[in-house]
């Protein structure tokens, strides 16, 4: 951050695709195919905890060339959602992207549908 005070790195070793935690207390990052978590102190002075393996990435990436987020973390700090990689022969040219549809009012709509009397 801006301010007086040394710069404090949080991984010597690399790392990618780095998203605070919601309490602000920890930073997630991909390290050489794992996801991992920092904890982060502000009070006296900034702590670092040291870094924590969470998983294994396995089949999914977290630096794809496009630059979109790559995964996200719950409220809680607990689950993740990622991006599944495809394997190069899975992909094909000709078929439309994927989508996602999100629904609104979803319970409105089945009252509606489905009247109870």
């Amino acid at each position: 951050m801006p301010g007086p005070g040394p710069k404090i790195p949080i991984s010597i070793g690399g790392w990618t695709w780095p998203i605070w935690a919601p309490d602000g207390r920890a930073v997630f990052y991909g390290s050489d195919g794992r996801l991992m978590r920092r904890t982060i102190e502000t009070e006296p002075e900034v702590r670092l905890g040291s870094p924590e393996v969470l998983f294994d990435l396995g089949g999914y990436e977290l630096g794809a060339a496009d630059l979109r987020r790559q995964f996200d973390v719950a409220a809680n700090g607990e689950r993740f959602l990622l991006l599944q990689a495809q394997a190069a022969g899975q992909l094909d040219a000709d078929a439309p992207p994927p989508r996602i549809t999100v629904v609104l009012n979803w319970f409105e709509e089945l009252k509606r549908l489905v009247p109870v009397d």
